[in-house]
């Protein structure tokens, strides 16, 4: 049932029941005639049916409601990644911090989506689409930020190593020219290669 059967379906549920009840205290022995026995088992079942679906509907909702806050999570933590890369700059610290902002991130997006998967309510997973996207552009911006503060620092190791090495290669006058001979053999065997 949609939502607008489903509400027509309680208000005549209720109305039903309170005319049964009134039936019933009014005279106790009308279910011993036999079609309206019938028609009073039938309406039984009608009622299970409508409480089912109610209870079905409330789930839904509820699980709708665990998926949003797992996708609200998953956004806070999104949001305060972005400002770490705003206000920080591209450190070791840095790098560890996103990268576990980023598994949190991706941890509550999994969980939400789990909870979606398993709904057949397609309305409530419309609502949550818009959702969905924005965080997923989200996770993929701080994964690329990861990214790029990670080649910066093995950037910065490789000028460290570079400047300890020809630092190291200045107080050693004899090991010089064999590497400079060696650097040399390398960018002829380069060129003669392209």
């Amino acid at each position: 049932m949609d939502a607008g059967q489903l509400a027509k379906a309680s208000t005549s549920l209720k109305r039903f029941q309170t005319l049964r009840d009134e039936a019933l205290a009014v005279t106790p022995t009308v279910l011993r005639v036999g079609s309206v026995a019938v028609r009073m088992r039938v309406c039984d079942r009608l009622v299970e049916k409508i409480a089912l679906a109610e209870s079905a509907r409330q789930i839904a909702a509820q699980t709708v409601g665990r998926a949003q806050g797992h996708f609200n999570k998953a956004m806070a933590s999104c949001e305060v990644g972005q400002g770490m890369l705003n206000s920080q700059g591209p450190t070791t610290d840095t790098l560890r911090a996103l990268e576990s902002v980023v598994n949190q991130v991706e941890t509550h997006t999994r969980r939400g989506q789990a909870l979606l998967d398993a709904m057949s309510a397609r309305e409530a997973a419309a609502k949550l689409d818009s959702v969905s996207g924005r965080l997923h552009s989200c996770q993929q911006a701080l994964s690329l930020a990861a990214t790029a503060i990670q080649q910066h620092l093995e950037q910065q190791e490789e000028q460290a190593a570079h400047t300890a090495a020809a630092a190291s290669g200045a107080a050693q006058p004899t090991a010089s020219p064999a590497s400079v001979l060696q650097g040399q053999e390398i960018s002829q065997i380069v060129e003669a290669e392209l």
